[in-house]
């Protein structure tokens, strides 16, 4: 081999196992052109022409102005395109609204197939939005109107200059913090007890729907979403408990993630961003009780070690 050839061997092979930077943070504008390409090239690689666009939610799934501001600027980027038919912004509240989405974050496929065929959209554009230290970084998936299905996504980091700390001081100003953290009915004293609603630990969020009591039994329904990457988790009845506001501590009989039911367990296949209804079932809580104290739920992934959420001064409706 000459001396010409082994030197561009050499680079070539450079080349190759060089490591690459990360992708640069970009102004407000200049995200918001590439989130936009990058929404139209996988709508138009997937021959999708009216496309519904959700408000993008901070990552624990609380709503912010920063969040809605992209939501519409990505409207006009796509409109302006000439290639896509949006969801105009009223019908898409109406429909939210009627759905009962209007202040969730999560939207899983069963949902994304209820907004597709009440609004004839092929397909439904959701994200979110996670505060770092120096950048804001934007994550879109492009879910399927029919199937529910993902089918592309797109990310993006924005700088935090002035004009995106404006706007994200806006959304502390205006108080979503009820947005964020919905208060719970209030208890059986009367007195309206705070909760949140969202808890999260180890990229797992768990979203509390609701405690509903019939006797002994009472089931606390939840939608379940991987914050990061697809992954595998094990949803533990073993381990889960209640405890009551008189003290009772109570274990998890059951529980269910998808369309499987167990009493040890369950696991469940999550796909980045995609909620899944999950029901965890407390049998033996005391009849009177209207309170829990403490929901905690267990969980796994793979080989690591057991992680757990709590919700605590949940109210218990009776039936």
């Amino acid at each position: 081999m000459s001396r010409t050839y082994r030197s561009l061997a050499i680079l070539f092979a450079l080349f190759l196992f060089t490591e690459r930077p990360a992708p640069a943070q970009k102004l407000l504008a200049e995200g918001i052109r590439d989130l936009g390409d990058q929404i139209s090239a996988t709508a138009t690689r997937e021959q999708k022409r009216r496309i519904a666009i959700l408000p993008l939610r901070e990552l624990q799934g609380g709503g912010s102005v920063l969040g809605a501001f992209l939501s519409e600027e990505l409207t006009t980027v796509l409109v302006q395109s000439g290639k896509f038919q949006i969801i105009e912004r009223s019908q898409l509240d109406r429909i939210l609204s009627e759905l009962k989405l209007d202040r969730s974050g999560l939207i899983d496929a069963e949902s994304a197939k209820k907004v597709g065929k009440i609004s004839g959209a092929d397909a439904i554009l959701t994200g979110t939005i996670t505060d770092l230290a120096t950048y804001v970084g934007v994550n879109c998936r492009m879910i399927d109107g029919q199937t529910g299905q993902v089918q592309g996504a797109a990310q993006v980091k924005i700088v935090k200059d002035a004009d995106v700390n404006k706007i994200m001081a806006m959304a502390i100003a205006e108080g979503n913090q009820a947005d964020r953290n919905p208060p719970t009915p209030p208890g059986p004293s009367g007195s309206k007890k705070e909760v949140a609603v969202r808890q999260e630990a180890n990229g797992i969020s768990f979203e509390l729907k609701g405690c509903a009591g019939a006797g002994s039994n009472v089931d606390c329904d939840f939608l379940v979403l991987s914050t990061e990457t697809d992954q595998v988790i094990y949803l533990r009845a073993r381990g889960s408990r209640l405890v009551d506001s008189e003290g009772n501590e109570v274990g998890a009989s059951e529980c269910r993630i998808g369309s499987a039911t167990s009493r040890e367990g369950n696991e469940a296949r999550l796909a980045a961003g995609i909620a899944m209804k999950a029901r965890v079932r407390f049998n033996g809580v005391p009849s009177a009780s209207s309170l829990a104290s403490v929901v905690e739920v267990q969980f796994s992934q793979g080989f690591a070690a057991t992680s757990s959420v709590k919700f605590r001064d949940v109210t218990i409706q009776r039936h």
